[in-house]
């Protein structure tokens, strides 16, 4: 990768852009090949040989977050990229408990889903860690639910994912299974 930059870039004037997150999509199991499988041209991941399975977790509100921050050392001469997505999911009961413990143990890839349109593949090479935790608070109007975040480290920014790739029988292969706490 050459360390020249061949252009610049210009801040848009319309009033088109939205913040915050629809969804994330967690690989039912690690994939070690992901990267080595798929074409990845001008930061989108076009095209994978790989078949994986990924279940949907559908975001509300203004709590969920994901964020990536470079870390460079010119003494070590590294330029690393640290991701961290961080989620709150509403209600308690023992199947969210079940598979958020389950999360919290795997290594695992995560598609982040914003309300751009984009989506975005975080742990591609080196996976991603949940933490998960809960929180009642103390007026009955407070959060009751779990808070969820994933941390990871990768040597390049988290490539946007082609739309395409995504949903029932495609290369991330959407599965039905969903837990739900009403």
């Amino acid at each position: 990768m050459s360390c020249l930059i061949d252009s610049g870039r210009s801040d848009f004037s319309c009033n088109t852009n939205a913040g915050g997150l629809k969804a994330i999509y967690v690989l039912a199991s690690f994939d070690k090949d992901l990267k080595a499988n798929s074409t990845i041209a001008a930061g989108t991941l076009t095209a994978t040989t790989s078949d994986n399975d990924v279940y949907k977790f559908d975001l509300q509100d203004d709590a969920n977050t994901f964020a990536e921050e470079n870390e460079v050392s010119r003494a070590n001469g590294t330029s690393i990229f640290n991701s961290t997505g961080t989620f709150q999911f509403k209600k308690q009961g023992a199947l969210s408990q079940d598979l958020f413990q389950k999360l919290s143990k795997m290594r695992a890839q995560v598609i982040i889903e914003d309300y751009n349109g984009g989506f975005r593949l975080a742990g591609i090479e080196n996976g991603v860690d949940f933490t998960v935790g809960t929180a009642s608070g103390g007026a009955m109007a407070d959060f009751a639910g779990y808070q969820v975040t994933f941390t990871g480290k990768e040597l390049e920014l988290a490539p946007y994912v082609d739309a395409a790739l995504i949903g029932a029988g495609l290369a991330f292969d959407v599965q039905t299974g969903v837990v739900d706490p009403s």
